[in-house]
């Protein structure tokens, strides 16, 4: 998400969590940044971002109001190399915390050591015409917000990684309801056209992406897929028979119409290559599978070798 969207959604989430963990008083606080950087470097990311640089701190009812760090969360924004972070702070000192970034840091340090090579040539800083030029030159800002770092500072380090993960939890859900691809020619699109740019086995790195569509599609779209990559089959049996061979495995039965009944089917929101990964190990469980070297007994009855549903 770019950096406007990625405040909303954080200081939703943030008060959001407050609230579930009791903390229900909301103040809007100094800009923390001025006493540590300065006003001149305040303006700097406020003309830059044109945002609000305050933080915002949700407390106790009953905590002191002169309370500086105390047992509270926190919203807020550090700008070593623009962060938007949530902070979980105690009285013991003790500190949770994770921040998202936009900046890739490999291409930031090439940008920095051009820079720097650039205006030891020159003998002067470069202006900020020539720096803007740089910097298009090395686009270290992505625009696309991510978590980079995750933080636990305290004596209770599961209440910490609870903090955490409560966090990335809702972030992963925010983020899937804004990029989840919902239709079966986007998700063949973008599996095969990533896969024909590498000479590798289709493996579950391909389908590392959120969806939100109903299962059947679902299992369409990855059927299409491996018939298209690998000539493999992905069917439905009912009442699937087993047959070992040393180490092959024989599925035998009859095909069904669809991979879902009526009453079975319904939207899947969330990762893609999580919800395939289900499958994997309940053949005779669900019926639903993916066969090679198949054979056809009439139009329904279906035989082939097994294998693992996805790698």
């Amino acid at each position: 998400m770019n950096r406007q969207d990625t405040i909303k959604t954080l200081q939703q989430i943030a008060a959001e969590i407050a609230q579930e963990m009791g903390y229900t008083e909301m103040r809007v606080g100094e800009n923390r940044q001025k006493g540590i950087w300065g006003e001149g470097f305040t303006r700097y990311p406020e003309e830059t971002y044109v945002e609000c640089t305050k933080e915002i701190r949700w407390f106790k009812p009953d905590a002191p109001k002169d309370l500086a760090f105390g047992d509270n969360i926190e919203f807020s924004f550090r700008f070593s190399n623009p962060q938007v972070c949530i902070d979980h702070r105690k009285t013991d000192g003790s500190l949770a915390y994770v921040e998202f970034s936009d900046w890739n840091s490999e291409i930031y340090n090439k940008y920095k050591k051009e820079k720097s090579i650039m205006e030891e040539q020159l003998g002067k800083k470069l202006t900020k015409e020539e720096d803007a030029s740089l910097e298009a030159k090395h686009p270290y800002r992505t625009g696309n917000f991510r978590p980079r770092k995750y933080q636990v500072l305290e004596n209770d380090k599961m209440q910490g990684m609870e903090f955490l993960n409560r966090i990335l939890e809702k972030w992963n859900k925010a983020v899937c309801r804004k990029t989840a691809l919902t239709d079966k020619n986007s998700i063949i699109d973008k599996v095969c056209i990533n896969y024909r740019k590498y000479d590798t086995e289709l493996t579950s790195l391909f389908f590392d992406f959120p969806v939100k569509a109903d299962k059947n599609l679902l299992l369409e779209a990855y059927a299409h897929i491996q018939k298209a990559c690998n000539g493999d089959t992905v069917v439905r049996l009912i009442n699937p028979v087993l047959t070992k061979n040393g180490d092959e495995k024989e599925l035998e039965g009859k095909k069904m119409d669809s991979f879902f009944t009526k009453d079975e089917n319904g939207i899947y929101e969330g990762n893609y290559k999580d919800f395939l990964e289900s499958f994997n190990g309940r053949e005779l469980e669900t019926g639903i599978c993916r066969l090679i070297d198949i054979e056809m007994d009439g139009n329904t009855t279906i035989k082939g070798s097994l294998l693992d549903f996805i790698w």
